[in-house]
């Protein structure tokens, strides 16, 4: 009986340029991140196991792009740019409004993953029209002043979050709240309470960029595959190591 992970958010291009000394273009990269990272993780993630992975959101037509100048972002706010985006190769495109027309018959399990970077998803028009719940229900978010009416939608809910945007009141609405800081033991309450922390081993560390998306979406794949949710910590810890010793944004080779 298959699994469905749902990925739902806002696409990122980011856009890394490469300059000397003397400001001499060198070289351009473009990679999928925010929302096209976590999805991109989380299909290469269950490539080899029972578990569906669905785009969401192709009805948003825009993409923010990031600019990084040898590295580093260059005016994150001012040079967040949009432009007209559909992201259509391999994915299934079911708009939100027609989500019941996806069968939960023969679904053992299904799960919905709110990426970082959603508020422009949350905020359109066709969210979160379902009557079905979904057995679990993940945000990874920076924006804490979004409508919650979607929490309505999981029987179990997680938020993963890092140690600087935890926020106590915001935390209350989930069963389950995995708090990551770095390279520090990562904090997993349930119910409100800290009920473990989980050692995260060291390792070498190139770039950090779209760890956290990795984290998030090997977390929830490993929760459908049954995991306990200690090894599913422990699991996401191994995933997200995996893209940090290489260079920018990269899909994780770590598999279920």
């Amino acid at each position: 009986m298959r699994k469905l992970l749902f990925v739902a958010g806002d696409p990122i291009k980011d856009t890394y340029l490469t300059v000397d000394e003397n400001n001499k273009f060198l070289e351009k990269e473009t990679l999928p991140g925010g929302a096209l990272n976590t999805y991109s993780n989380a299909v290469a993630i269950n490539s080899e196991n029972n578990v569906e992975v669905l785009w969401l959101t192709p009805e948003l037509n825009h993409f923010y792009e990031i600019f990084r100048i040898n590295e580093k972002i260059v005016h994150p706010h001012s040079n967040v740019v949009k432009k007209n985006f559909y992201f259509r190769k391999n994915l299934r495109e079911s708009l939100l409004s027609n989500i019941d027309a996806v069968s939960f018959t023969n679904v053992k399990a299904s799960a919905l993953l709110l990426s970082d970077y959603n508020k422009g998803f949350l905020n359109s028009v066709n969210r979160f029209i379902v009557k079905s719940k979904f057995d679990y229900l993940i945000l990874d978010s920076k924006y804490r002043s979004i409508n919650l009416n979607f929490l309505q939608y999981g029987k179990i809910k997680i938020w993963r979050c890092t140690g600087s945007e935890y926020d106590d009141s915001f935390a209350k609405n989930f069963d389950i709240v995995v708090w990551t800081d770095g390279p520090n033991p990562i904090k997993i309450f349930k119910n409100h309470t800290l009920a473990f922390t989980a050692v995260v081993p060291r390792s070498e560390v190139i770039d950090t960029c779209g760890a956290g998306d990795t984290f998030t979406a090997a977390l929830i794949s490993a929760l459908l595959e049954d995991y306990s949710l200690e090894d599913a910590i422990l699991f996401s810890i191994k995933a997200s190591a995996n893209v940090i010793q290489r260079l920018r944004t990269q899909t994780t080779n770590i598999k279920l």
